[in-house]
């Protein structure tokens, strides 16, 4: 952009420079006057006449040629300074869209810059809702672990329960079994001393009726003599 705005400056003056010569050009080829013509010269005035004339139009004869290269020169100064205009035009043209585009451009790299700054604001946004949930996972990792302590815990003194359930089952079977052991015993105790019982009452009952038995055969030893003793008076 920097180069076209140059190139533009380079033909606007060139474009100048040509409008220059051709002004100096115009201005030397105008025809002098043949009217009279005072010229001062110190303190008195001198008339150019007619009588000049001539040594004028002699001049201008031999100048001819020269005004015809001039026109010529004109010609080719204007068909250049045309071109020039023509190519000036294209190339202002040219500069006026690039400086549309430039504007274009420039407002759309502050559209991006606002776009930017909006991202810049959301990603700002963003990375404080990630931080706030990460500190929120690291709050609920905390939570947990401290869960599945617990729940160790728990499960250590349920296997402590279960071990110590599993020893006092053992203790009440062994306990059970002595039990059983000893009850059978004394079944079996009972059993004999209810026998042993029986035979003593058997004994008893034997031994009261032999002795029921003397009892009465003594009385009635003792009754007899004295009926033997009536039948005798």
């Amino acid at each position: 952009m920097k180069v076209r705005t140059e190139e533009s400056e380079n033909y606007k003056n060139k474009h100048q420079l040509v409008e220059k010569e051709l002004k100096v050009l115009q201005i030397a080829a105008a025809p002098l006057p043949i009217s009279k013509v005072s010229v001062g010269v110190g303190d008195g005035v001198v008339d150019i006449t007619e009588g000049n004339t001539n040594e004028s139009e002699s001049s201008l004869n031999t100048e001819t040629p020269n005004m015809e290269e001039l026109m010529n020169e004109n010609s080719e100064l204007l068909t250049e300074l045309t071109r020039t205009g023509e190519l000036l035009k294209d190339k202002t043209d040219l500069c006026e869209r690039q400086e549309k585009k430039n504007i274009a451009l420039t407002n759309q790299i502050e559209s991006l810059k606002e776009v930017v700054a909006i991202t810049k604001d959301l990603l700002n946004i963003r990375d404080m809702e990630v931080k706030h949930l990460q500190s929120d996972m690291e709050s609920m990792e905390e939570k947990i672990s401290e869960e599945k302590q617990r729940q160790n815990s728990m499960i250590t003194k349920m296997e402590e329960a279960m071990k110590l359930n599993s020893d006092l089952k053992g203790e009440y079977e062994n306990q059970m079994r002595i039990f059983q052991e000893l009850k059978a015993k004394y079944e079996q105790k009972v059993t004999l001393l209810t026998q042993e019982n029986e035979k003593l009452e058997e004994e008893v009952a034997l031994s009261r009726t032999v002795q029921n038995a003397a009892q009465n055969n003594q009385k009635i030893n003792t009754d007899n003599p004295a009926s033997d003793e009536t039948d005798s008076q």
